[in-house]
């Protein structure tokens, strides 16, 4: 990841595993603050991963949800409504949020990952379909057509918005998204003071 960081004021934590940490980390700086700002440099660098990787289909399959956890939690967030517009307090306030969504019965946590996903596609799909509307290159018709496509027949099934591991349940009763969804929580609620302290740390003898 090719990114910089102004660290002279408080930033969120990057989720400490999954993939699209950096991803779901723009998300929350930008949802809990008035005052984030993001700039691109007028550059390019080629994204060459080691092995092969298959191209993407926009084909859903009922038989494989698809909702990974990092995905669920980009859709919690844009369905949240921040009290506080301050990073600090918001991204506590989000962690609080996320507790206790993780504390749900699981019937009542699916129901929730079903609401917030079905509002994160069909706003998508009006997004797109907006897009196809007044797009006239023919090869981005096509890509905006499938699209489209894809994300309705996901609106179309109820059992698209199933989070992966749902059904594996820990000693502590609950569900694998839960636990991770909580314990998330709990480091967001936690990061301000930890923040406050690793920028009071005197590293220059290590680094000398």
């Amino acid at each position: 990841m090719c990114v910089g960081f102004n660290t002279s004021g408080y930033l969120p934590p990057f989720m400490p595993c999954f993939r699209n940490e950096d991803g779901l980390f723009g998300r929350l700086l930008s949802r809990c603050s008035e005052q984030s700002a993001f700039g691109y440099l007028p550059y390019l660098i080629r994204h060459h991963p080691p092995g092969h990787r298959p191209a993407t289909e926009w084909v859903f399959d009922s038989a494989s949800p698809k909702v990974t956890l990092p995905i669920l939690i980009e859709w919690i967030l844009e369905a949240w409504e921040p009290g506080k517009k301050e990073v600090t307090a918001g991204g506590a306030e989000f962690g609080a949020h996320l507790r206790d969504l993780a504390s749900l019965k699981p019937s009542a946590f699916a129901a929730v990952a079903k609401d917030v996903g079905n509002r994160n596609y069909r706003l998508q799909l009006e997004r797109t379909e907006t897009a196809l509307a007044i797009e006239n290159n023919k090869e981005i018709r096509e890509i905006l057509q499938q699209l489209s496509s894809y994300q309705s027949d996901i609106l179309a099934h109820t059992d698209a918005f199933v989070p992966r591991l749902i059904h594996v349940k820990l000693r502590s009763g609950k569900s694998v998204p839960q636990d991770f969804l909580f314990r998330f929580g709990e480091l967001l609620g936690a990061w301000p003071e930890v923040f406050a302290k690793a920028k009071g740390l005197d590293f220059s003898d290590v680094l000398a």
